[in-house]
């Protein structure tokens, strides 16, 4: 993806499997397909094409676990498949704020957040207490995501009477086959980010 990295992020990537010509090829196409899937099996009335954006971003860093570097039990898990139960709904409504469509792209272990990118290349993360903005692309939401700031809530970027682009289903659809993906329970607690490294550290 034509992006550049800061040059902490990409030290930080390159130490949990990345590098720049990564590609996964047809592994991130199926688990895209595997997701829509999943997303149209809730019968809810919105469609889940995924944004021209998506495919490029995992196919560089699809699969990959990366632990945050001042608290590694916190994964960041760039795989689509994870996912809740009924997670479309929240999915399709931020789409409707925003006006673009989104589509998920990953998730994390602490709290159990999905991760979203947009139509725009904009990745957002949609946490039990609300939705929030994690950057206007790549290199911003790897340096949001690895840094210690709680992030700016995504209503900062909803775009009030603007007609979303992607478009309601007349009826819905019957349930899909459930992907072979994890499941993940949501988590009760409230909006943290994982604390910096302590000083000296590594």
């Amino acid at each position: 993806m034509p992006h550049t990295l800061p040059p902490h992020v990409h030290t930080w990537l390159t130490a949990h499997g990345w590098h720049p010509a990564r590609d996964i090829g047809r592994a991130a196409t199926d688990a895209i397909a595997d997701r829509k899937r999943q997303l149209e099996g809730q019968v809810y009335p919105f469609t889940y094409e995924p944004p021209a954006t998506i495919e490029p971003f995992l196919r560089s860093y699809g699969l990959l676990e990366l632990p945050h570097p001042g608290a590694p039990e916190v994964l960041f898990c760039l795989d689509p498949r994870i996912a809740y139960p009924h997670d479309g709904e929240e999915i399709g409504e931020l789409a409707e704020n925003l006006g673009v469509a989104v589509f998920p792209v990953g998730y994390i272990t602490e709290e159990g957040s999905v991760l979203v990118m947009d139509a725009l290349g904009r990745v957002f993360e949609l946490h039990h207490t609300g939705a929030y903005f994690r950057g206007a692309d790549v290199a911003e939401a790897f340096a949001s995501l690895c840094g210690s700031e709680v992030p700016a809530d995504a209503e900062e970027y909803y775009r009030v009477g603007r007609r979303p682009t992607w478009t309601r289903r007349k009826a819905p659809t019957p349930p899909a086959p459930t992907p072979s993906a994890p499941v993940k329970p949501r988590p009760s607690g409230t909006r943290t980010s994982p604390a910096p490294p302590a000083a000296g550290g590594p």
